[in-house]
């Protein structure tokens, strides 16, 4: 699965880069109702912003899903964003409680070893094999 680009001048309509996560990127079908987004700098790079989003969607079934979206910002025209739902089991891992606590409970043994290792992030243990 690839990531989506947009042009900068698209993100400026927007108050801030969380803002068009929550209300265009997340939900550009209007098939979700985000409930939380917290975001995380992972800028390691001097240039290069790195962001993730983490977030809490209540899809149309009703469920609350865990979401991870991915920004790239290298300064140049464009923006990249990549959107990762736990089931996918994204390797990132810096969730807070405050979104891991609204998530319903899931059977499915991605989304559980996800939410396990971001729990063991925010607690500064190993983290389980993916």
């Amino acid at each position: 699965m690839g990531s989506d680009g947009i042009n900068r001048k698209t993100i400026k309509r927007y108050k801030s880069i969380k803002e068009y996560v929550e209300k265009s990127y997340l939900n550009y079908s209007g098939n979700c109702e985000v409930l939380k987004t917290v975001k995380v700098d992972t800028s390691d790079i001097p240039g290069i912003k790195n962001l993730e989003f983490y977030s809490a969607i209540r899809m149309k079934d009703g469920k609350v899903y865990g979401v991870v979206t991915l920004c790239e910002d290298t300064g140049d025209e464009w923006i990249t964003f990549k959107k990762l739902y736990e089931e996918e089991l994204p390797y990132y891992f810096n969730c807070p409680q405050s979104v891991l606590k609204l998530l319903d409970r899931t059977s499915d043994k991605n989304a559980l070893l996800w939410r396990e290792n971001c729990v063991r992030t925010i607690s500064k243990m190993p983290l389980l094999p993916c």
